[in-house]
């Protein structure tokens, strides 16, 4: 035999022994005792669950140091299901396994993996149990979620799923919480080295609250994608800010998503981003999104050594009711701390907020914003403030808004108020903005869809302020009580600045002067004002 021939027998001779070792031992189970068996196999196995198995062990089950891979799969999640008694119970997957492999079957069971490369659950019914990832002794690592289904749960726990150090991708799968979930569905610790570390994506996902649960506690994730989903019925409450809460994460891309009737007892009616870096917001629907403190659809917090910025494109929010907080701010946004923010393509529809001023857009900070498209109309508040932008504790504050619309807005209050905007300390610059049936009548009843409503002006500034208006067009102002349709009032003796330039005014009525300024330096030019009226009193 020559040696050619002699390396040749050898290499096929080690592929094969290669391939053994490696080869996955298929197993058909029906009993607890023939599960338990598979799981200490010495080879990789493939466990074949055909029917319904119920393990009394109030102990863990765990693998075999042999086995780097194994299947758990059913013949569908009505047909086969793995249940575990005792809420102790379940599986336990050391790092010797490599890959998990979990499919066509419904789990009633609590499972913990700690840093395994590959997990996958497909076509899985989760009834019920806790699922832990701790990914923190592996540098890569892959969880994929998908076409799964997680019902509400039966026993109290405080997370579905908690994971360390995770990528974590989930796709065509649905999450039905209940009040049992006291602090969500998914929470995902990622911190590693002091940084942000790892992914989480979401697409084509359907959460459902049950009017009783929220959903993420997301903590310094790298990278967040969510997108094509829908959110809904979310209850966040005492101490719980956000129904989705984003934790000092880098990079944040939400687009195409429903959220739709989700209520927070604190901030945040839908999301809450605390100190996000990058926030990427596009194509998103908000109906009757709500916070009983800031931000109904979207509240951010951040610090001025964040160097935070944030996109806002092509968003829809509308319905939103506050019956009962005095404390309501922001019923769209509302932004805290230090941003630079981008806002394009927004409409607001329909708000009322019965026991606070209840502005669409709340900024306590220096925020520096750019906005343009923007259309908001059937608005109603009651209470000190103003209905569109609201500022406090604003210093270097910086708004430049263009093609701005609000319309059908009202505001009840014994005190001064502002339909459109109150600003505390800072620049803001406006281009064509428009602003039409609007104001405030104590006594009246305006022929609306609104009633008893109070005083008001369209602009109220304070502090030291600079107030630009170019191509500002008011066509219907009310308010019987002797308030302006713009006031600029320098406090503490502060210098503050009004330009109104190439404007229209028209229908105004009002037992108050058309501006009235103190310590301001005003400019009007190129402006054209009619049919200013006193208001009668009957």
């Amino acid at each position: 035999m020559n040696l050619v021939r002699i390396l040749s027998l050898f290499i096929i001779f080690c592929n094969i022994i290669t391939k053994s070792f490696g080869a996955e031992k298929k197993i058909d189970v029906t009993t607890v005792n023939q599960l338990k068996n598979a799981l200490n196999e010495k080879t990789n196995v493939i466990i074949n669950i055909k029917n319904n198995i119920v393990v009394d062990d109030v102990d863990k089950l765990q693998l075999g140091n042999s086995i780097k891979k194994v299947t758990i799969k059913g013949v569908s999640p009505s047909t086969s299901k793995l249940s575990f008694s005792h809420y102790s119970g379940g599986i336990y997957f050391n790092q010797h396994v490599n890959e998990i492999n979990i499919s066509d079957i419904t789990l009633d069971s609590s499972m913990t993996f700690f840093s395994n490369e590959n997990i996958l659950f497909n076509n899985v019914v989760i009834d019920d149990g806790e699922y832990f990832f701790n990914m923190t002794m592996i540098n890569n690592n892959n969880i994929t979620i998908t076409n799964s289904r997680f019902n509400p749960p039966k026993v109290e726990k405080t997370y579905y799923m908690t994971l360390y150090q995770a990528y974590l991708y989930i796709d065509n799968t649905q999450f039905y919480g209940n009040k049992n979930l006291k602090n969500g569905m998914i929470h995902i610790k990622n911190e590693k080295n002091f940084l942000a570390y790892g992914k989480f994506h979401l697409n084509n996902v359907l959460l459902s609250g049950g009017y009783e649960a929220r959903f993420f506690e997301i903590n310094n994730v790298k990278e967040i994608i969510f997108a094509n989903s829908e959110v809904k019925n979310a209850l966040s409450r005492t101490n719980q800010s956000g129904n989705i809460n984003f934790n000092k994460c880098n990079d944040i891309y939400v687009r195409d998503v429903n959220f739709h009737d989700n209520y927070s007892v604190t901030n945040g009616g839908s999301l809450y981003l605390y100190k996000v870096l990058v926030s990427r917001l596009d194509n998103l629907m908000f109906v009757n999104s709500t916070a009983y403190m800031t931000g109904g659809a979207i509240a951010f917090q951040t610090e001025r050594i964040d160097h935070s910025d944030a996109i806002i494109k092509n968003v829809t929010v509308k319905d939103g009711y506050n019956y009962d907080s005095i404390n309501s701010r922001g019923q769209v946004f509302s932004l805290n701390g230090y941003i630079n923010i981008e806002i394009e393509d927004l409409y607001c529809e329909n708000f009322k907020s019965y026991n606070s001023d209840g502005p669409l857009i709340f900024i306590n900070g220096d925020v520096k914003m750019i906005m343009k498209n923007v259309y908001a109309k059937k608005i109603y508040g009651n209470g000190v403030g103003s209905l569109f932008i609201n500022t406090v504790n604003t210093n270097d504050f910086q708004i430049h808004a263009q093609n701005i619309t609000i319309s059908d807005a009202y505001i009840k209050s014994y005190q001064n108020t502002a339909v459109f905007l109150w600003l505390m300390g800072g620049t803001f610059t406006g281009t064509n903005i428009n602003i039409n049936n609007v104001g405030g009548d104590y006594t009246s009843i305006r022929i609306s869809s609104i009633s008893s409503i109070s005083i008001s002006s369209i602009s109220i500034s304070s502090s030291k302020s600079i107030t630009k208006f170019v191509n500002l067009n008011v066509d219907g102002f009310e308010t019987k009580e002797s308030l302006p349709l713009i006031l600029n009032d320098g406090y503490n003796n502060a210098q503050n600045t009004l330009e109104i330039q190439d404007s229209f005014i028209t229908n105004v009525y009002s037992n108050g002067a058309l501006i009235l300024l103190q310590d301001t330096r005003g400019l009007m030019k190129n402006s054209t004002v009619i049919d200013i009226l006193k208001q009668i009193t009957y």
